[in-house]
């Protein structure tokens, strides 16, 4: 169990620790993850996703595979500690339709969503996303404290699972110590701030989706 009680890559370092990249972009997820943000919180008040195109991705708590995928996308989530449900709207939404995959038809990059492609999600709750250096030490504050956390990320894998379909879309363990194994395809790797919904920055919209 980690501090905050959301799920986080596992491994012998606090949060230096992260995988290495090694042939056809295997990588091996055994650290954490940290986004530095603002101190205070600002222009970071947001849900943030790091989203991840993959060949195949598995989550293992204490020597059990839990969850996996084939192809489709590696979501870590982390929740702040003001998202509402507009938050977790607007990532579920972007998840679902950013095209990030090409078009075997066409041939055209970047042409098709997870959904259009009939690939699977994995989503797994990442407190660290939300971590503020202090001199070296990382500072969670800012996230949602777990018993706040983990219905509000639950009530998140409902969401993407009723506006997709419900056995493509898996999760980890909240609240575990997790180990996140995944085959990064390209690789390819975005970051998506519900901030830019919230602002109401325009966004370009194509074929009539956002």
């Amino acid at each position: 169990m980690d501090q905050r009680g959301q799920a986080a890559f596992t491994g012998p370092s606090a949060f230096a620790k992260t995988g290495q990249p090694t042939a056809c972009n295997r990588l091996t997820a055994q650290g954490y993850t940290i986004v530095q943000a603002a101190p205070g919180g600002g222009g970071g008040r947001a849900m943030r996703a790091v989203v991840q195109r993959v060949l195949s991705a598995s989550v293992e708590v204490e020597g059990r595979v839990v969850s996996e995928i084939g192809p489709g996308l590696l979501v870590l989530v982390g929740v702040h500690e003001s998202d509402t449900d507009a938050d977790a709207d607007y990532i579920c939404r972007k998840v679902l339709n950013m095209r990030l995959f090409s078009n075997s038809k066409t041939g055209k990059a970047w042409d098709l969503s997870v959904k259009q492609s009939n690939f699977g999600v994995l989503l797994v709750s990442q407190f660290t996303l939300y971590g503020i250096l202090k001199g070296n030490k990382p500072d969670f504050h800012v996230a949602m404290p777990p018993q706040k956390a983990k219905p509000f990320y639950e009530s998140l894998v409902e969401k993407f699972r009723k506006s997709y379909t419900s056995d493509a879309v898996k999760d980890g363990v909240f609240g575990a110590m997790m180990k996140v194994n995944l085959v990064n395809d390209g690789p390819v790797t975005m970051q998506l701030d519900s901030s830019v919904s919230r602002s109401g920055s325009s966004e370009v919209v194509e074929d009539g989706e956002q």
